[in-house]
């Protein structure tokens, strides 16, 4: 069998045999092109190649991984609620925030508040950001005017000390001082106003000795005026009482009778 010299090395050479087969074979001294018959064949023991199963493990975990990445930036990630601010202009909004201030929902809570935030984008922005521009979008849409008010209601603690300041500094930026802004605690400002509207009432402390026992039951006498009748007639003239005729002291000079 007649063999091709296809390439050289110091010690050995690369032969293509008549059926297409390549083969090891000795270098004695051969040239590259050179036809050769009955060379020394080479046998060459097959090392085990680690890196091949090394290589189809490594491309398979970074597969793996790319393919976790992709689902994880699929997926709509559920924020965790912190507090829940509400927005009272004339409209009524409340906005759920995370503990960065993130709002992740935005609900109106009457029909002016529909019409606010119909058409508003607040994704990835901040409480301050969406505060900010619904006042203006309120003032744009004529429900925010000079006189009126701003409250905000924080439905925590944590939320009304981490959020409170910074919504009272921005927004005083966006008015002047014919609105009233209140940021209050969710539910206080109705405690207030209770407190405000209820009348005052004195009361006066009357010594225990001065009070009149009050005795039940007793008939009421209505009392009757005393009518005396003067007949005139028989007190007339006083010739009826006549001293010198009825009365004769004779008629009683003589006291024998009654002695």
């Amino acid at each position: 069998m007649t063999y091709l010299v296809m390439d050289t090395k110091f010690s050995y050479v690369i032969l293509l045999a008549e059926n297409g087969k390549y083969y090891y074979g000795a270098n004695l001294g051969y040239e590259v092109g050179q036809r050769i018959e009955n060379p020394i064949i080479l046998q060459v023991k097959k090392k085990k190649m680690l890196f091949k199963p090394i290589s189809i493990f490594a491309s398979t975990l970074a597969l793996a991984c790319a393919l976790l990445l992709f689902i994880n930036s699929q997926r709509t990630i559920t924020p965790i609620l912190f507090s829940k601010i509400y927005l009272t202009i004339n409209p009524e909004v409340v906005m759920s925030v995370d503990e960065d201030g993130t709002v992740f929902e935005l609900n109106a809570l009457d029909n002016d508040g529909s019409i606010l935030i119909d058409g508003y984008d607040y994704e990835n922005k901040d409480e301050v950001t969406v505060t900010r521009e619904l006042i203006n979008r309120a003032r744009e849409l004529s429900f925010l005017k000079e006189g009126m008010s701003i409250i905000i209601e924080i439905d925590n603690d944590e939320g009304l000390q981490a959020f409170g300041p910074e919504l009272r500094q921005a927004i005083e930026q966006e008015i002047d001082d014919s609105i009233d802004l209140k940021i209050v605690k969710e539910g206080t400002l109705i405690e207030e106003e209770i407190i405000e509207e209820t009348p005052i009432v004195e009361v006066t402390i009357i010594p225990e000795e001065t009070i009149v026992p009050i005795i039940e039951n007793v008939p009421i006498v209505e009392e009757k005026p005393i009518i005396v009748e003067n007949n005139d007639s028989n007190y007339d003239n006083s010739s009826n009482y006549d001293a010198s005729s009825n009365y004769n002291v004779s008629n009683y000079e003589n006291n024998s009778d009654y002695d």
